[in-house]
């Protein structure tokens, strides 16, 4: 095999070097009283590929093996708000998406770091990865 790619996900409207997933892809995560930004840091030069067929639209970053992916999580609450979760992590997957069969994908790479124990959460926290 050749190096490994892996994809972070993006939004076209995403400022320079910190790209934000689309909101879709997290509503439903967090109660009212919360939400969530997540971003990778990266250069403003790195490779990117496009998600849909098309070529229009989201693009995702490309890493190639041995490179590293870092980011941040920033959950926020409502002033007085506190809610309980099951632990925070973050989780990396590397996918292949077969151009002949879209309904079907191969994850050949996963990784994950925990970023919070199970817990209340009472304020605004950042998460760096």
């Amino acid at each position: 095999f050749g190096s490994s790619r892996l994809q972070g996900f993006t939004t076209p409207t995403a400022a320079p070097g910190r790209h934000r997933p689309s909101s879709a892809m997290l509503s439903g995560l967090f109660s009212s009283g919360a939400s969530v930004d997540i971003s990778l840091d990266a250069e403003a030069t790195r490779k990117t590929a496009p998600l849909g067929r098309d070529k229009q639209g989201d693009k995702a970053y490309i890493f190639t093996d041995g490179e590293d992916v870092a980011g941040s999580a920033i959950v926020s609450l409502k002033p007085g708000k506190k809610i309980d979760h099951q632990g925070i992590k973050v989780e990396l997957i590397g996918q292949i998406d077969m151009i002949y069969d879209r309904s079907s994908s191969y994850d050949f790479f996963t990784i994950s770091k925990d970023l919070e124990p199970p817990g209340p959460l009472t304020e605004s926290k950042q998460f760096k990865w």
